[in-house]
């Protein structure tokens, strides 16, 4: 398969986690040393392991909660054997709240499977309230 197309694909599934409940997409895709850093500022796992057993509770949370990801027009980039994705995704709340959000992932080829090396999720803010300026955008 098209290295892009699996990407997103795989995207796709990750998307889906939310709607199922179930996160062993999550569990298939991470690289056994995959860094995945999310919108908290406590999240970041370095590991699969770390950051497997933090995202099957946070998939059922979530789901629980009635949160779902709404995909937008995922960027998917190739060199070689090395993928990366940026998306815009909404997150849908549960009271049907919208909140852009932002996600990047690197993935690499590995025999007939991609495995994510890097993933970040955020959510983002205005620079005068981060940083207390305002800046060119």
């Amino acid at each position: 398969m098209d290295g892009v197309l699996a990407v997103r694909e795989l995207w796709s599934r990750l998307l889906e986690t939310l709607e199922t409940g179930d996160a062993s997409a999550w569990a298939d895709a991470l690289a056994d040393d995959a860094l995945v850093i999310g919108t908290d500022e406590a999240e970041w796992w370095q590991g699969k392991a770390a950051a497997v057993s933090v995202i099957q509770q946070q998939v059922a949370e979530l789901h629980e909660a009635g949160v779902r990801y709404s995909s937008s027009d995922p960027q998917v980039n190739e060199v070689v054997d090395v993928y990366w994705v940026a998306d815009r995704p909404n997150v849908v709340l549960g009271d049907g709240t919208t909140v852009p959000a932002r996600f990047t992932a690197v993935a690499t080829r590995v025999g007939d499977s991609l495995l994510l090396r890097q993933v970040h999720v955020s959510i983002g803010a205005p620079n005068d309230e981060v940083l207390q300026q305002q800046l060119t955008v």
